[in-house]
């Protein structure tokens, strides 16, 4: 037991030394971990208090970027316009703690890639190739005959708008990618090679990127309708007296301007004079005709001089470019309209252009006519024979009188009647420019007879045979001179007679219409055959009309029995002529106009008609008519005779539906018109005035009319008794005229082939800028864009070129300098996005929509409905 018990307590020693060695080596173990441990906690603690410290910041830049976003929401509310107002405010700093940068813009409006922007857009209209400046055009894989050309290098053609595209774009950028940066969508009808957007959807120099990035262009879909704006009706558009253009202040009046003045502005816009050129409220024609210019030079409004400040509206106090003029909703502006065949160049000088308003709304600022002034216009009339110098054939006042035939006394032969020719001479001006297809001198004419050496002009004159010629020539500025056959004057009492001018020499000489500017066109009268009267001839308004339209019937349509089977022989100039059966009289022209015939005393009428009036080659339907008139002639071998406007007849020509029979329009009634006769030249009776087929405006409206002429018999009063000729119930008067030829003339100044490209420039360092503060429509015409030097203005903010709608044929961008601006679009917007920045990092955001034809004020705010309301962090909105 003892030993047992000494073993124990030996083990228990052995086991109390081994146990103490084990401990201080847990105990350094535990200490170990617990040093880890604190040291750990610490860092733990060191980093959440970090994160707290910026997350409190960051809250507190949170909480200022959405006070920011809320006061700039209530400024927009408590005023009228654009959402965003004027883009020269923006960025805006709000001073806090911290200060926060907000700005407004137009990318991003929705989340959805595929929105699209509400506002303006760029529409680029035309279906046929771009034919502006950029020449070449860049070569795209897959791409032909594209509308919108761009040629970058450093920067992206840049659209804040939506644009669409009705063909297809070539753009290229040498420096990088994309070449367009549209901030809303891309759409274009063409596709690209076999389909899609080819290289134009791919990252690269012919990249397009839409909604500001984050979307894909589209091609070969439905492009978002756009409606092509008609052209501007300008023929109501008048006259002004004149316009003085002295520099360095011009101020224009609104209205047509003349080709003088035309030349007059381009000298000025062209030179190099200091001048202030201010197109005052209203609408300004420019129908650009140049003579002195060459080519497209010709048709343009070239503004090179970059000491000329152009502004259109109302200038501001200071003039300062780019807002030199006022541009807010009640503040009067201009509209100019274009031409259909004239441009504006702009390559240097300021430009500031602001819109009138309508309805609430902005009025295009650029706008297109579809015709030009291509008819040529009197300058002056000499002679020596008519008196006043002929000065009446300006217009169709007074009359230039001539004595053709006089009774004259000689031992030899006692009285007789002795004629001589009488002439005149007129110059023209024209800016018609092409072939010449017809041209015709319209002239207002009439001539009284003096049947004895103690009489004056017998009245009724009209009673009498008269038969007189007349020849034409026409001397260009340049080039040979040519005449006239001659040809039968006709007769008329005081109505308008058409010449053709092109036969004789002159069919092969007169070619082209810029041969009648400048030119000389004299007329010649002589008498023909016996001459047993004395003549005075009366002459005045005298017209040259050039490239017409015959628009004539197809076949005869129920008629009076009285014309029988002739109908047709009046429907075309030839050797048969529509007559219609009467009772002839004493068969004397000497007693009586024609003979004479008898005819009840309560008079009757004989009308025929003429079926399915057709539209010749090179007249479209869609052509507007710019002249309408109808031409009688009966046959040219027979010697003219004419009724007297007291015998109470009438000649009448009408327009009518042959569906329901209505009388669509007419001739008027007047001296000319109830003088009815037979002449052996084209009588002339305009159906716009003093007919009333005024509300006709396009060709279409005529085809397959039917053509009605009807004339009303009278009875003549003798000369000897002033009273007519009874027999039974019937009374002796003027034929019923033979009608040889009976048609339409039309006149359209429509134009059908585009004018010649259009373009603006900016280099704001070097006096070239080019801003509308309103839509612009130019369907018909390309644009180019021409990015030549610096784009932002002293103070480092730049602009839109184009604030509202932007509509065009064809668009080109070339980046000639070191900087692109944005070509579009601003004005009119109703929502944007509010973006609010600390040190550069966005830290709130707002997307917003107003009415901006509402008026908001700090008491009564206008509507702002908010789209999306996001604070933004670290990690994103």
């Amino acid at each position: 037991m003892s030993a047992l018990a000494a073993a124990i307590h030996a083990a228990r020693r052995r086991a109390r030394r081994d146990e103490g060695g084990y401990l201080l080596i847990y105990v350094l173990g535990i200490i170990g971990l617990t040093s880890v441990l604190v040291i750990a906690l610490l860092g733990l603690a060191l980093t959440s208090a970090k994160v707290a410290a910026i997350e409190s910041q960051q809250a507190r830049e949170a909480r200022a970027a959405d006070g920011a976003l809320e006061s700039l929401v209530a400024d927009i509310a408590s005023r009228g316009g654009d959402v965003c107002g004027n883009p020269t405010d923006w960025p805006r700093t709000v001073d806090g703690s911290p200060d926060v940068s907000v700005d407004c813009t137009f990318s991003g409006v929705s989340d959805d890639p595929d929105a699209k922007l509400p506002g303006p857009d760029v529409e680029i209209v035309g279906t046929d190739a771009y034919a502006g400046g950029i020449n070449p055009v860049p070569s795209v894989p897959g791409v032909s005959n594209p509308s919108f050309v761009v040629r970058g290098s450093s920067s992206p053609a840049t659209f804040s708008s939506d644009v669409f595209v009705q063909d297809g774009a070539a753009p290229a950028r040498s420096g990088g990618s994309p070449a367009v940066d549209v901030a809303g969508q891309y759409e274009q009808a063409a596709t690209v090679g076999g389909g899609g957007c080819g290289a134009l959807g791919t990252p690269g120099p012919n990249q397009i990127s839409d909604a500001g990035g984050e979307g894909q262009p589209s091609c070969g879909g439905p492009v978002t309708a756009t409606t092509v704006e008609a052209p501007y009706p300008a023929d109501g558009i008048p006259s002004v007296p004149t316009r003085p253009m002295t520099c360095p202040n011009v101020s224009l009046a609104p209205g047509r301007y003349s080709p003088t003045e035309i030349t007059r502005l381009n000298d000025i816009l062209g030179g190099s004079q200091s001048c202030t050129v201010v197109f005052e409220p209203g609408v300004h024609y420019l129908d650009v005709f140049d003579p002195a210019r060459t080519g497209d030079a010709r048709n343009s409004l070239t503004i090179s001089n970059r000491n000329v400040r152009v502004i259109g509206g109302v200038p501001t106090p200071t003039m300062t470019f780019p807002n030199a003029c006022e541009s807010g909703p009640t503040s009067p502006g201009v509209q100019i309209v274009l031409s259909a065949r004239s441009a504006v160049r702009h390559i240097g000088g300021n430009v500031a252009l602001c819109p009138m308003h309508q309805n609430g709304g902005a009025v295009p600022v650029l706008r297109q006519s579809g015709s030009a002034d291509t008819q040529p216009q009197f300058v002056s009339a000499s002679s020596a024979n008519f008196s006043g110098g002929a000065a009446a054939l300006a217009g169709p006042g007074g009359w230039s009188s001539a004595q053709m035939c006089a009774w004259t006394w000689t031992f030899e032969w006692g009285f007789f009647v002795a004629c001589n020719p009488q002439s005149f001479d007129t110059t023209w001006r024209s800016a018609g420019t092409g072939p010449l297809r017809s041209a015709s001198a319209v002239l207002d004419l009439q001539e009284r007879p003096i049947l004895t050496i103690a009489s004056g002009p017998d009245d009724p004159g009209s009673q009498h045979a008269v038969d007189v010629r007349v020849r034409f020539t026409v001397t260009p500025a340049t080039g040979p001179s040519c005449t006239t056959d001659l040809l039968p004057a006709g007769r008329s009492y005081g109505g308008s007679i058409s010449y053709d001018l092109l036969n004789g020499s002159c069919a092969s000489v007169l070619t082209n219409q810029n041969q009648i500017d400048g030119a000389h066109v004299s007329a010649t009268f002589s008498w023909q055959g016996a001459v047993n009267q004395g003549l005075i001839l009366d002459v005045r308004n005298m017209r040259i009309e050039t490239n017409s339209f015959d628009v004539r019937a197809s076949g005869p349509g129920p008629s009076d029995a009285a014309w029988g089977s002739t109908v047709d022989g009046a429907r075309v100039p030839d050797s048969a002529s529509a007559q219609a059966t009467q009772n002839y009289a004493l068969q004397d022209p000497n007693w009586l106009a024609g003979g004479g015939a008898w005819a009840p005393i309560n008079h009757v009428t004989r009308t025929l008609t003429l079926n399915q009036l057709s539209l010749p080659s090179g007249l479209n339907g869609s052509d507007r008519l710019d002249r309408l008139a109808v031409k009688i002639r009966g046959p040219v071998n027979e010697v003219s005779f004419l009724a007297d406007p007291v015998d109470g007849g009438l000649m009448k020509v009408e327009l009518v539906d042959p569906g329901t029979g209505a009388v669509v329009c007419s001739t008027g009634e007047d001296q000319s018109t109830r003088a009815y006769g037979q002449s052996n030249q084209y009588l002339r009776f305009d159906l716009i005035s003093p007919g009333n087929c005024g509300q006709l405006q396009t060709a279409s409206q005529l085809q397959g009319l039917r053509l009605r002429l009807s004339y009303r018999t009278g009875c003549a009063l003798l000369s000897l008794t002033n009273a007519p000729v009874i027999q039974g119930s019937d009374c002796a008067g003027v034929p019923i005229p033979k009608v040889d030829s009976v048609s339409l003339s039309v006149g359209t100044n429509t134009v059908t082939s585009r004018p010649p490209y259009s373009s603006v420039s900016v280099d704001t360092s070097n006096g070239t800028s080019f801003d509308v503060f309103g839509p612009v429509v130019l369907p018909r015409s390309d644009l180019d864009v021409r990015w030549v030097g610096t784009t932002s203005w002293l103070g480092g903010f730049s602009r839109p070129i184009f604030e509202g709608k932007l509509q065009v044929h064809g668009l080109g961008v070339d980046q000639i300098g070191g900087e692109q601006g944005v070509v579009c679009c601003v004005a009119g917007r109703d929502a944007a996005v509010l973006v609010a920045r600390v040190d550069g990092e966005i830290r709130a955001q707002a997307a917003i929509r107003v009415n901006p034809a509402a008026q908001g004020s700090a008491s009564a705010r206008r509507g702002v409905e908010v789209l999306s309301w996001k604070i933004c962090g670290r990690n994103g909105c």
